[in-house]
C-alpha cells in the first residue's frame, strides 16, 4: 500500500500537479481507495463565466410616456430609454449590464452588484434618459449581523448628475410669458437666490407671481416607507423658507403645483394662471368669484400653501371647476380651476415664533397598497399620489442647525390624493400636433408656483429635486422618471442570489421610487411591505449546497453525469464526490479578513475505485476539482489536500 497526501498550492485548490523525485509504480488491477479531502473556499460568490443583469422599462413605465424629442408618434413605444448599451448599439428600452467573471466575498459582491447597477445608469454607459436612479446593494440582516443577507434594486439618486442643474436655483422665464410683477434676487443677501415681488404690482392684491425653472419639473413619485417625517436628504420633498420672519411679514405669500404647458395651451378657461402666457395670476376668491383681493384670494392650482403673517393662518388648498371636477375626479390636470377648497387651515403662531422665518417641507409621495388575496401589488395606473406639509422649527431644538419637524396636513389622513389618470392625462390626443411637445412635457405634471400680496416679500429659499425638461427647440438632457422596471439574470447569477430561475421567475419587477431606509431592513414585516421597492435575497443557501467531483489523472473505473444532460453519463477518472462539504455547522474559519472557509471531508464508508489498468510507472498527479453538477472547475478553491491509498492486487509487490 502506498499513501498520498497532495497539496495544492496556497493559490490554486482546483487543479494542479504534484511531482515527485522517484518514480511510483502502480501495478496492475490496483485499487485505489479515498481518505480524506481538505477544500479551502476563497469566497462565497463564484462565477466562471461573466454574468448579466438586464434592465428593461417600457415608455408606460415611465412620465412622459412619450418621447421628448421626438412627440409626434403615433404611440409611446416610439420613446428608447437606452441608447448604445446593446451589443448592437442601438436604441432600446432595454440595457445589459455585466458583472465579471470572479471569486467574490459578500462584501465585494455587494459592492460589485451595486456599482454595476449604477454605472449601468450614468449617461455615459448607455446614452441613459434615467439619470435620476442608481443602484443599491446592501447587507438587510442588520440585526442578526447575518451577513449572507442583501437587499438590492433601483432607488432616487438626488444628487444630482447634471453640473447645470443648481437644486437651490430660482430662474424665471426668459420671454415673460409665466410671471408677472416678480424678481429674481442676485443672491447677494442670502445663500441661495430670493424671489420678491416687485413694485409693478398692487400692495394686498395678489397679482404678483411665477412658475419657476420651467426647464425642469419637480420628482414628484415616491414610495413613503413608513409614517416618519422625511430625514434623508429630504427625500423628494421640496424645502421652501419665507424671507421674512412672521413678525415682519405684512402679506401673503404662496407656493403651489402647476405646469407651462397647461398654462400656455393645455389648459381650459381663459382665467387659467398665466392664460396663453400673457394673462397674469388670475387669482380667485375663496367662494369662487374672481378677484385679486389679498383676504380671499387664491391661486388657480391644483394645490397650493398659502402662509399668512403671525396672528393669521396657514392654508393648504386644492382647486376645483364648477362642474365638480378636482384633483380626484379629473380626466387630465387641464380643467378650468374657477373655485377653492381649503383643506387645511391652521394658526400661523401653533408653529412659528415671531422671531422665525416660515420654513416647510412639501412632499408628494405613494404608498403600496396590496391587492386583497394575491401576493402582487397594483401597477403603476392604479397607484395614487398623496401629499404632505411639515412645518420646520426650532420650538423643541436647541440646535441653530437643526429644526423640528410637525406635520400640518398629510391627504391619506383625510382621503385626498391625486390619481395616476390626473397625472398622466386621459382623453388627450398625445403623440399628435397641435402643441405636442407640450403634451409629452404635461406627463412630468409638476412645476413649482409662488406668489405674493406685498411689494418686497415673497421666499428666501426654494429647494428640491428637478427632472429636466427638452423639447424640440431646447438644449438639454431630456430626463425621465422610471415608475417601474423588470430585471431578469443570467443563471448563474440568479442561482447567486438565490432566485429561481425555471418559468422566468428570474424576473424581478420593482419600483425605484425611494430611499433605501436601513431601519427596515431588520425587520422582517417591513421587508414583506416594500417588497416591490428592492429584492431581498439570502445568498448563503446556493454556495452552502455546492458538491464537487475530484478527479486524477488515474484508470478510475467510476460513471457520473452533468446537470444539464441527464443521459450523458460515461465513464470518468474520479476518485471522489464530494456532497455539500460547506453545509456543515462546523466550517471552521480561516481567521483572516479573506472570507475563506475551511471544510474537511472523510467519508463515512470507504470509497475504493478499481483501477483495472496495466503497469503503470509516473512521477506525477494531476488533480482537478470541479462542481459537481456542471464539471467546471471549481476555482472559488484557493487551496485543498486531496489524501488516499494505492493497494496492489493481493500477491503482488508494490515496491
Amino acid at each position: 500500500m502506498k499513501n498520498f497526501n497532495l497539496i495544492s498550492p496556497s493559490d490554486n485548490g482546483f487543479e494542479y500537479t504534484v511531482r515527485f523525485q522517484d518514480p511510483i509504480k502502480i501495478m496492475p488491477n490496483s485499487r485505489v481507495d479515498f481518505k480524506f479531502a481538505e477544500l479551502v473556499r476563497a469566497g462565497e460568490v463564484v462565477f466562471n463565466e461573466a454574468q448579466t443583469i438586464t434592465l428593461n422599462a417600457e415608455p408606460t413605465d415611465c412620465l412622459p410616456q412619450y418621447d421628448l424629442k421626438n412627440p409626434v408618434a403615433a404611440a409611446p413605444n416610439a420613446k428608447p430609454l437606452f441608447t448604445g448599451a446593446l451589443p448592437s448599439g442601438v436604441a432600446s428600452n432595454t440595457t445589459v449590464l455585466s458583472i465579471p467573471a470572479g471569486v467574490y466575498s459578500y462584501e465585494d459582491f455587494r459592492t460589485t452588484l451595486q456599482n454595476t447597477l449604477t454605472n449601468g445608469l450614468k449617461p455615459s454607459a448607455a446614452n441613459n434618459r434615467v439619470i435620476n436612479f442608481q443602484g443599491f446593494a446592501v447587507q438587510s440582516d442588520t440585526d442578526s449581523g447575518n451577513t449572507t443577507d442583501i437587499a438590492f434594486g433601483l432607488e432616487y439618486n438626488f444628487s444630482s448628475k447634471n453640473a447645470d442643474v443648481d437644486p437651490d436655483e430660482i430662474e424665471l422665464d426668459s420671454g415673460g410669458e409665466y410671471q408677472m410683477n416678480v424678481q429674481v434676487d442676485d443672491g447677494s443677501h442670502y445663500a441661495g437666490d430670493s424671489i420678491t415681488k416687485t413694485s409693478g404690482g398692487t400692495n394686498d392684491r395678489l397679482d404678483a407671481g411665477a412658475i419657476i425653472n420651467i426647464d425642469y419639473c419637480y420628482n414628484h413619485r415616491y414610495f413613503k416607507n413608513s409614517n416618519s417625517p422625511p430625514t434623508t436628504h429630504f427625500e423628494n420633498s421640496i424645502y421652501i423658507e419665507g424671507l421674512d420672519t412672521t413678525q415682519d411679514q405684512i402679506g401673503d405669500i404662496h407656493f403651489g403645483f402647476y405646469h407651462t404647458a397647461t398654462s400656455k395651451v393645455l389648459g381650459e378657461g381663459t382665467n387659467r394662471l398665466f392664460a396663453n402666457g400673457s394673462a397674469g395670476t388670475n387669482a380667485i376668491q375663496v367662494d369662487g368669484s374672481a378677484g385679486t383681493t389679498a383676504a380671499n384670494s387664491f391661486l388657480p392650482v391644483p394645490l397650493g400653501i398659502k402662509v399668512s403673517p403671525y396672528g393669521d393662518t396657514i392654508e393648504i388648498y386644492s382647486g376645483f371647476s364648477s362642474g365638480g371636477a378636482g384633483i380626484q375626479n379629473a380626466d387630465n390636470a387641464f380643467y378650468d380651476i374657477d373655485r377653492i377648497t381649503l383643506l387645511e387651515s391652521v394658526p400661523v403662531h401653533n408653529y412659528f415664533d415671531e422671531s422665525e422665518t416660515p420654513k416647510f417641507l412639501v412632499q408628494l409621495y405613494q404608498t403600496r397598497k396590496t391587492i386583497p388575496y394575491s401576493n402582487r401589488t397594483e401597477g403603476v395606473d392604479e397607484r395614487d399620489t398623496y401629499f404632505r406639509v411639515y412645518a420646520l422649527n426650532h420650538k423643541e431644538s436647541t440646535s441653530v442647525e437643526s429644526y423640528n419637524m410637525t406635520e400640518i396636513y398629510d391627504s391619506a389622513i383625510h382621503g385626498e390624493f391625486l390619481t395616476h389618470k390626473f397625472e398622466v392625462g386621459t382623453g388627450v390626443a398625445y403623440g399628435a400636433d397641435p402643441n405636442a411637445s407640450e403634451k409629452a412635457e404635461s406627463q412630468l405634471p409638476y412645476q413649482a408656483v409662488v406668489g405674493m400680496t406685498q411689494q418686497g416679500e415673497g421666499w428666501k429659499k426654494i429647494k428640491y429635486p428637478k427632472v429636466g425638461i427638452v423639447s424640440t427647440d431646447e438644449q438639454g438632457e431630456e430626463q425621465y422618471l422610471l415608475l417601474n422596471y423588470k430585471m431578469t439574470f443570467s443563471d448563474d447569477l440568479a442561482r447567486a442570489l438565490n432566485i429561481p430561475v425555471k418559468n422566468k421567475a428570474s424576473a424581478l419587477d420593482l419600483a425605484p421610487n425611494f430611499l433605501h431606509d436601513k431601519s427596515i431592513f431588520s425587520n422582517a414585516a417591513a421587508l414583506h411591505n416594500n417588497a416591490n421597492l428592492f429584492h431581498n435575497s439570502n445568498i448563503a443557501n446556493p454556495w452552502k449546497r455546492d458538491s464537487y467531483s475530484i478527479f486524477i489523472d488515474l484508470p478510475c473505473n467510476n460513471y457520473k453525469n452533468v446537470s444539464d444532460k441527464l443521459n450523458g453519463g460515461f465513464r470518468k477518472s474520479v476518485i471522489a464526490n464530494i456532497p455539500s462539504p460547506f453545509s456543515s455547522a462546523d466550517i471552521v474559519a480561516a481567521g483572516n479578513t479573506n472570507n475563506e472557509m475551511v471544510a474537511t471531508y472523510e467519508p463515512y464508508q470507504q470509497v475504493s475505485s478499481e483501477l483495472k489498468n496495466n503497469e503503470i510507472s509516473i512521477n506525477s498527479f494531476k488533480i482537478s476539482i470541479l462542481d459537481m453538477k456542471t464539471e467546471q472547475l471549481a476555482k472559488q478553491l484557493s487551496a485543498s489536500v486531496v489524501n488516499f491509498s494505492i493497494h496492489c492486487p493481493e500477491g503482488s509487490s508494490c515496491s
